[in-house]
């Protein structure tokens, strides 16, 4: 905890006994019932160490916290920002501090891209990410879709899906990087780590298995990929990434590709399907509405990044 002389306010790490009354601080700005989801799966999650708490800074002047925020580091080097959230009649500047120093553990913690994601974006959030360096990088819309619209049998296609191996990381990370050619979605976000650090981070996503993890092939050749993530808590498979190479875009292989998803999602007893698409990816949106998707929230994305 540190403090200055000109002022009673200290920024530390929140205490573990405290732990939920910070998060419902940062999560104050998600819909009523879904903040106090998230404030039980996060505490919980933190308290079996299955997240680190380290990141979960607060702002306290003398003993009342008047701010909080997460900084949540990931696999592949990257990190998710909860920006920080304060005390009614709280001046703006004790955010500005909380974002410093999350931002300097961060880079502390050989981080190499942060995302800042907020539902509700007020112009003093805009202020304190700018300052921080984050740059506005695209409105997210959350899709799902219940299981009720989910195939009841394989759909047929003119795809072939391949369970990925851990021999085939390399063959993996050559098609994901192929795929982000000419992408739609957040493509100011290019991707300048290597392939293989960008699946570390999809791979540390929900419950991991390989045969979730599949290969889209046509001809005899991978054209694109499909990367799951199981959420059986929340009773959600997650669409961690779906990608097709350029030549095999605009041919409804996509579509295949989702419906192939949801039938996997069926077969491991999930109630829905969840993904997040750039909504400025018509094509994206217009794939995933077709197949029974609907937006249940939307959010905005920043992103910064941080020297090598």
């Amino acid at each position: 905890m540190s403090a200055t002389p000109k002022d009673s306010l200290a920024i530390g790490t929140v205490s573990p006994e405290d732990v939920p009354e910070a998060l419902r601080l940062v999560f104050s700005g998600l819909a009523e019932g879904q903040d106090e989801e998230y404030v039980r799966g996060v505490a919980a999650a933190m308290q079996s160490g299955e997240i680190q708490a380290t990141g979960l800074l607060e702002a306290r002047r003398g003993p009342h916290r008047v701010g909080a925020a997460w900084f949540q580091t990931l696999a592949g080097g990257t990190a998710l920002v909860w920006p920080p959230r304060l005390a009614p009649g709280e001046p703006v500047e004790t955010a500005s501090r909380l974002m410093t120093a999350g931002c300097q553990w961060l880079s502390e913690a050989r981080v190499v891209a942060a995302n800042a994601i907020l539902a509700n974006v007020t112009p003093e959030d805009d202020q304190v990410l700018r300052a921080a360096g984050f740059a506005p990088l695209a409105t997210l819309l959350y899709l799902a879709c219940e299981d009720s619209v989910f195939p009841k049998e394989r759909p047929g296609g003119r795809l072939a899906f391949e369970p990925w191996r851990p021999s085939e990381e390399r063959r993996l990370a050559q098609l994901v990087q192929a795929t982000y050619e000419g992408s739609l979605d957040c493509p100011d976000a290019e991707e300048t780590r290597p392939a293989e650090e960008v699946l570390a981070g999809y791979r540390a996503i929900g419950v991991f298995s390989p045969d979730h993890w599949l290969f889209a092939r046509h001809g005899g050749h991978d054209v694109g990929c499909l990367l799951l993530a199981d959420h059986p808590a929340f009773g959600n498979m997650e669409v961690v990434y779906l990608g097709l190479a350029p030549s095999s875009r605009g041919r409804g292989l996509g579509r295949e590709i989702c419906l192939h998803a949801q039938w996997l999602a069926r077969r491991a007893g999930r109630r829905r399907l969840v993904a997040a698409v750039d909504s400025a990816n018509r094509p994206a949106v217009r794939m995933y509405t077709s197949t029974g998707f609907s937006v249940w929230d939307q959010r905005a994305a920043y992103l910064k990044r941080f020297p090598m």
